[in-house]
């Protein structure tokens, strides 16, 4: 049957129409401020591969082989390069387009996970336009998670989300014994913990969660055996990998004991300038901004000199925890309330608004989870405490900058919505199906 002309010319609906100004204003942006592709080491790996030298030169050519980063992030990069010079206009917009859509994708999930929660469809649609059209991470989502692996993680993030919540909310309808945990479920839970393993191991933990509340054991026996062989698909052959070309045992990235010493010392501990300190720090030690730094690398290989660096940063943080307890929940705001220097060293008045906007959006967001906590009582928030918390937690002892407190900001621009229960009829029984 042919659809009549009433329905072709209905308008659509609001949420898509929100996602096509979102898509609009980030090209816009794209346009406006040209930026001939990503930067750092997911870039350069990303023209590695593209040249055919495989997973490698994270600081630069002739750094050779690298676990610096997990692969999924560049590997569309390299693709791409492979096809396309980098940084040609051809190849950019290709990992502008997906880096975008991943963007959009993030927060359209959000939009129908948090349906699940019975916050009403207009306080949902108030939060997808805050998401998508303030101008908050823009150059973040489209030129950084190009290459970079933040975009990804933060849709899987969101993906597992919706699924989890819409687990949850059918599993009533199933005898307990008849449960079964959804196999995409642990397939984004897995993905998610190759990509971002902070993300992946709050994910994990609510799973647990989940399964104690609502699975048999034979059940939960059998998820933890499927998600530990999904996990192994990844993580044995990289492993395998890594020590064929490093000469090392690296499960997931080598280069933990590098930012810790890039994040604990005294120096970063006693600043009144972090942005300059950081940088001073990157100049001193990082083998991307530091030429002594990198000859080391090549000289004694990325893992001994990460480990070396991480052997001085436990010292330190074992001759001064009071220091680095004072450092680690500096990080912890900074994670949930970003800092003008982070995104805006300069200090323009642009980089102001931003600023005070994001910390804003993260005040009124944990408002909004504790409001969700109090009021609705149920599981489904506490999903969303677990990886908040849990994931700021597992990053405290690291330095944040904008690609890693952008994998909360999505989130904490819908918890935005929480406030909006205390309101009569922002709460109502509606089912995301339609929504």
């Amino acid at each position: 049957m042919r659809p009549s002309a009433a329905r072709l010319l209905r308008p659509p609906r609001p949420e898509l129409a929100l996602c096509a100004a979102g898509v609009a204003e980030r090209i816009a942006w794209t346009l406006l401020q040209p930026a001939h592709g990503a930067a750092g080491e997911a870039m350069n790996v990303a023209i590695s591969l593209g040249a055919g030298r495989g997973f490698a030169g994270a600081y630069g050519v002739g750094h050779g082989a690298t676990a610096h980063l997990l692969p999924l992030g560049p590997a569309l990069g390299g693709l791409v390069y492979s096809v396309f010079a980098p940084r040609s206009v051809a190849a950019e917009a290709i990992l502008a387009t997906w880096s975008i859509g991943l963007a959009i994708g993030t927060y359209l999930l959000l939009f129908y996970a948090f349906a699940y929660l019975r916050i009403a469809r207009g306080v949902r649609l108030a939060c997808l336009a805050l998401g998508l059209l303030a101008p908050a991470y823009l150059t973040v989502e489209t030129v950084d998670f190009r290459v970079w692996e933040g975009g990804l993680a933060t849709f899987l993030a969101a993906l597992f989300l919706h699924q989890l919540l819409a687990a949850r909310a059918g599993v009533d309808e199933v005898p307990r014994d008849a449960r079964r945990f959804p196999l995409g479920l642990l397939a984004s839970a897995s993905g998610l913990f190759f990509v971002h393993p902070p993300l992946g191991t709050s994910a994990f933990v609510c799973l647990v969660v989940f399964g104690v509340v609502h699975m048999t054991w034979r059940a939960n026996v059998i998820g933890a055996g499927i998600a530990l062989a999904l996990v192994a698909m990844a993580v044995v052959p990289w492993t395998i990998r890594n020590e064929r070309v490093l000469g090392a045992f690296v499960s997931l990235r080598s280069n933990a004991g590098l930012e810790l010493a890039l994040a604990n010392n005294p120096a970063m501990a006693n600043t009144a300038d972090p942005a300059r300190t950081l940088e001073e720090r990157l100049r001193a030690i990082h083998p991307t901004a530091s030429p002594a730094a990198r000859r080391a690398v090549i000289r004694i290989g990325e893992v001994a000199y990460a480990r070396q660096r991480g052997d001085e940063a436990k010292a330190w943080i074992a001759a001064h925890p009071a220091d680095a307890a004072r450092l680690w929940l500096r990080h912890v705001r900074q994670m949930l309330l970003p800092e003008q220097w982070m995104s805006d060293p300069h200090g323009t008045i642009f980089g102001t608004f931003k600023a005070n906007f994001m910390q804003i959006i993260g005040i009124v967001g944990l408002l909004g989870l504790i409001t969700l906590l109090l009021r609705r009582r149920e599981a489904g928030a506490g999903y969303l405490a677990i990886t908040v918390v849990l994931t700021t937690v597992l990053l405290a002892p690291f330095q944040p900058v904008t690609r890693y407190t952008y994998i909360l900001y999505p989130g904490l621009s819908f918890l935005v919505g929480g406030i909006a229960l205390w309101m009569p009829g922002a709460s109502r029984p509606c089912m995301p199906r339609q929504s």
